[in-house]
């Protein structure tokens, strides 16, 4: 039988890459509390770690990037990769849109370029 699990926050299982300090990574999983993710990079429980990520459904023109502030709760080896998760302290979003003259060139939608939202865990 499967465990059951109490999470405040709903988990979308989906591959993101992140951009860590020190390398990149591939997500399994997300919430708004936290994500698990596999990287080449070693890292420690209760290291701090920043990250960022882009998340593309947001519509054909726009996605949400975000910056997030998290410690290391747990690591454990996959296959050749460390599987890290991380429970978010703080996380900044910024609403972009994808030039329609270049695919590939992302622009911010803020003239101003302030995040549309800082959110932090426990707080909304």
């Amino acid at each position: 039988m499967g465990r059951l699990e109490n999470r405040r926050a709903t988990r979308y299982y989906s591959e993101v890459p992140i951009e860590l300090a020190g390398g990149t990574g591939l997500t399994r999983d997300y919430s708004t509390d936290g994500i698990y993710f596999t990287t080449d990079q070693v890292l420690g429980l209760g290291e701090q770690v920043q990250f960022t990520m882009c998340l593309t459904n947001q519509g054909p023109t726009q996605m949400v990037k975000l910056t997030c502030q998290a410690e290391v709760v747990r690591v454990e080896m996959v296959q050749d990769k460390m599987g890290t998760a991380v429970a978010i302290n703080e996380c900044v979003a910024e609403l972009l849109f994808k030039n329609h003259d270049a695919a590939d060139e992302v622009t911010t939608a803020c003239a101003s370029k302030e995040p549309i939202f800082r959110y932090q865990p426990g707080i909304l």
